[in-house]
């Protein structure tokens, strides 16, 4: 099986940037509502919002959201064996944040 990572949205806005138009800005690229963009950055740390994808849809996903104003990282996936995309253990509980090689 494929090695697959995992998004992950980081809620630190970054320099010179206006919060308004970042939030307008996702909400549009990702095709999410208000309150999903508002919940990432309400909640005060990184959450997975796609879980266990290949790395070239996390990279395209990551390359929009940095274009969007906004931060994240893509994390090697902790795999269960299923694959794909997921909705169940979204938030990290730490602040901790590892890149990947």
């Amino acid at each position: 099986m494929a090695e697959t990572c995992n998004l992950v949205f980081l809620p630190n806005l970054r320099d010179n940037v206006d919060p308004d138009e970042v939030r307008r800005n996702l909400t549009q690229t990702l095709s999410v509502d208000v309150a999903k963009v508002e919940s990432w950055y309400e909640s005060e740390v990184p959450t997975i919002i796609l879980k266990e994808v290949t790395d070239d849809v996390a990279e395209r996903y990551m390359r929009s959201i940095i274009k969007c104003g906004a931060q994240c990282e893509v994390q090697a996936a902790q795999t269960d064996g299923q694959g794909g995309l997921s909705l169940v253990h979204k938030r990290f509980r730490t602040t901790d944040v590892f890149t990947c090689p």
